[in-house]
């Protein structure tokens, strides 16, 4: 992995930061994530090698926050090799007991689709 330059999402727990951790251990030239601002993220980088993760403070529900980032991506990389999308929302309750805007809150934020 050495040279590549990753983004992962949800980077600040779970799974993201899961794939945070792995992708250094495996030599990764730089890492950024991005979690919600009201993540751990800060806490994270401190705890690594600053030199080698970057946190993105953003929200991926909104388009200009995630513009704004991948603008900060590519003034301090110049590029982007890989993109690992971990952020999404995990919410526990009966089918037949959904609204329908939870619902379509928890596809669109959860899964992409082409």
């Amino acid at each position: 992995m050495n040279g590549l330059i990753a983004l992962i999402t949800g980077g600040a727990s779970g799974l993201g930061l899961a794939c945070v951790q792995r992708f250094l251990k495996q030599g990764i030239s730089h890492v950024h994530f991005c979690d919600l601002p009201t993540s751990k993220g800060e806490e994270i980088v401190k705890s690594m090698d600053s030199s080698l993760v970057t946190y993105h403070p953003v929200d991926v529900t909104h388009d200009d926050q995630v513009e704004q980032m991948f603008k900060r991506i590519q003034e301090k990389n110049s590029r982007l090799n890989c993109l690992v999308q971990c952020a999404g929302i995990g919410v526990a309750f009966r089918c037949y007991n959904i609204n329908v805007y939870s619902f379509f809150l928890i596809i669109n934020i959860s899964f992409v689709f082409y």
